[in-house]
């Protein structure tokens, strides 16, 4: 027999062998009459179910995190390959924004009611002050995800830098030579 058989005879074993552990585990649970399973099996139903959210609430932070990062990314290399000719940043944070917000708005995981400016904000700074050959600037995007702490109006302990929680993403670009 070959090296190969070999190794298709023990997988066939092996996933035999597991089956075979996971049915007597069941009937093992099954037949226990004692409680001790069924309140270890409820004990940690909770913390189980508390880390599957905890899992997903990462994910998807981790995907609005890239959206966002990749918004960013987009905006710079197209203002680093076609700059507006103005030294106001104004015409360059719109066409930023177009490029952040349709990466954001693309992501299943974003609210876009949070697409505007106390909850999202893209800006531009030229650097060097101008739109000029290797003329450097800056573009800063950031989107707030969640809450940090629940609103306390009314009291006397309202903190309000720590109201919402933000996700940054700051690039910087040079306008490139033709």
């Amino acid at each position: 027999m070959t090296t190969l058989g070999r190794m298709r005879v023990w997988a066939r074993r092996g996933a035999a062998d597991a089956g075979r552990r996971c049915r007597a585990g069941w009937y093992r649970f099954r037949a226990d009459r004692r409680g001790a399973t069924a309140v270890q099996a409820l004990v940690f139903l909770p913390v189980i179910l508390f880390t599957l959210t905890l899992l997903m609430v990462l994910w998807q932070t981790l995907t609005i995190r890239r959206s966002l990062h990749h918004g960013v990314y987009q905006a710079t290399r197209y203002l680093s390959l076609y700059p507006p000719d103005s030294v106001n940043p104004t015409p360059w944070e719109e066409v930023a924004r177009q490029f952040v917000y349709g990466e954001l708005a693309n992501n299943p995981f974003v609210d876009t009611n949070r697409l505007s400016p106390p909850l999202s904000e893209v800006s531009v700074d030229l650097v060097d002050g101008g739109y000029a050959c290797k003329q450097k600037f800056r573009i800063r995007a950031k989107y707030g995800i969640a809450r940090a702490i629940p609103s306390l109006q009314g009291t006397n302990f309202v903190l309000p830098h720590l109201t919402w929680a933000y996700l940054q993403e700051d690039r910087l670009g040079e306008v490139l030579c033709e």
